[in-house]
């Protein structure tokens, strides 16, 4: 089934920026979350701090609004080409940490929906779970229906947007 939603910005916007979020490749040390501990300090990659850097722009800015892209998070399995050895946190852990990055932006009620990448699509094609599912349902909890994230199965959808007061 192909999902659909509508959005109606501020009315007092006369424009907004649309930033995909993708190849984030939560779990991967080279990105976001990714570490290194160096004289018993964790240290963030650049990614992760450019990431954030971005993230907190996006969240004082009322007129960026994002859509989650797919390859959120690595999703290395043993039958993958990925190397679940390397991996920094099990999925569950990935979940949570990108549970914790996005749900300051996602209490604005702009982060639009997500679709699954190819890394997530691995799980789900193997074990019929969706981590980018999970994750807009994780980001949802609490939020009124208007802000909601919401879920694109199908790696498809349509989306309607009404931006600030046109008629």
């Amino acid at each position: 089934m192909i999902q659909s939603k509508s959005v109606k910005t501020d009315p007092d916007l006369d424009h907004i920026y649309i930033v995909p979020l993708g190849d984030l490749h939560i779990a991967d040390p080279d990105g976001v979350g990714g570490y290194k501990i160096i004289d018993k300090k964790v240290i963030y990659n650049d990614l992760t701090k450019k990431f954030n850097d971005m993230l907190s722009w996006m969240t004082e800015n009322k007129n960026v609004y994002s859509i989650l892209m797919g390859d959120i998070f690595d999703t290395a399995l043993k039958s993958s080409i990925g190397n679940t050895a390397k991996a920094l946190y099990d999925l569950d852990d990935a979940k949570d940490y990108a549970t914790e990055l996005l749900t300051p932006y996602a209490k604005t009620g702009r982060l639009i929906g997500g679709i699954d990448g190819n890394h997530e699509w691995r799980l789900h094609k193997d074990g019929g779970n969706s981590l980018v599912k999970d994750l807009c349902e994780r980001l949802t909890n609490h939020l009124e229906e208007d802000k909601k994230v919401t879920y694109f199965h199908s790696q498809c959808g349509f989306l309607f947007l009404k931006v600030g007061n046109n008629k």
